[in-house]
């Protein structure tokens, strides 16, 4: 899920499987394994983000007033 443009929000599935329950499903569960390193991969990313984000907010990391969210979003303040 994220916004696009005119603060409309975008969702696309990435990756879904269906869990085996019996020995004949056992081949879902490669697409059960893309899954768990889709998602390992999505939190990965996260974290870097939330490390970025915790660099920028503590000021150690300088952000140029044009690349802040309010004006992103278009607002005179946050």
């Amino acid at each position: 899920m994220n916004l696009k443009e005119d603060r409309l929000w975008k969702f696309v599935e990435l990756r879904s499987a269906d869990i085996p329950t019996n020995w004949s499903n056992r081949f879902n569960w490669v697409k059960m394994f893309e899954l768990i390193a889709t998602l390992f991969l999505c939190l990965k990313e996260e974290e870097r983000v939330d490390m970025e984000l915790k660099r920028e907010n503590s000021g150690l990391k300088v952000v140029p007033k044009e690349e802040t969210l309010a004006a992103f979003l278009s607002f005179s303040e946050l």
